[in-house]
């Protein structure tokens, strides 16, 4: 069958249009996003946090500050780094690592990004900001429905577990701890606390609504930057002043 131009045209517009439904059928909208992606129902929360183990101020770059964007959602887009080895620092491997408030000695979930290139390097006694998307509690939190409904305050805390010197030398972290699939509320655990004073002793914390970041006391020698809709936990042992000059940049 021979078709005029008009004809063609049709069939190219209608194929696209299926193909584009095909697209919204299979869970996604038109920017891109993933539709299909529900969280869970119940009472529970996530905040992200830099890591406060025994050892965060051992490692030789430290993560002093961490910004979540999303609030339910829970996604760590901005992470603060700062140099504290002899060295300077040309790309570093991120950790994030999943508890709760109520055990943070029991690690739920955990995993780590490629390494990433920092721009213009991380001089010795810098601190620099990351924007990176590190992590997603709405892309992670599936292995935790085996064990019921979610409940309760969720930590996603990030540590610095591999490092590229400037020099062509690396390091790496080791993590003692195991991933535990189990309920975090059959132990009663307290968090490692250290006092320091004029902490503010505050962290992000979503509103119930989900509509909103607030700032709330924490357990742990961290203060709140509230924006609203990011908000930003940053240690106080990291020098107490805040991110900091430099402006957030792409790895």
């Amino acid at each position: 069958m021979v078709t005029t131009k008009p004809q063609r045209l049709f069939w190219i517009l209608l194929a696209m249009l299926l193909v584009g439904s095909l697209g919204f059928n299979n869970g996604l909208s038109q920017n891109g996003e993933d539709t299909n992606s529900q969280l869970p129902t119940g009472n529970w929360t996530v905040g992200a946090h830099p890591y406060f183990g025994p050892d965060h101020l051992d490692i030789p770059v430290i993560v002093f500050s961490v910004t979540s964007t999303e609030l339910k959602r829970g996604a760590v887009t901005e992470v603060g780094l700062l140099n504290r080895s002899s060295k300077p620092v040309e790309a570093v491997k991120l950790g994030w690592i999943l508890t709760k408030e109520e055990n943070r000695d029991t690690i739920l979930l955990r995993g780590e990004t490629r390494f990433l290139n920092i721009p213009s390097g991380l001089p010795v006694n810098q601190k620099q900001v990351l924007k990176f998307p590190v992590v997603t509690f709405a892309k992670i939190y599936k292995p935790l429905l085996k064990h019921g409904p979610l409940d309760g305050e969720y930590h996603i805390e990030i540590v610095v577990n591999g490092i590229l010197y400037s020099d062509g030398t690396t390091w790496a972290r080791s993590e003692g701890r195991k991933v535990e699939f189990v309920k975090a509320t059959s132990r009663m655990n307290s968090p490692t606390v250290t006092t320091q004073t004029g902490c503010a002793k505050q962290k992000c914390v979503p509103d119930s609504g989900g509509t909103h970041y607030t700032c709330q006391t924490s357990g742990t020698d961290e203060y709140c930057t509230n924006r609203l809709t990011s908000c930003t936990n940053t240690l106080c042992s990291a020098g107490g002043g805040g991110p900091g000059p430099d402006e957030p940049v792409n790895p």
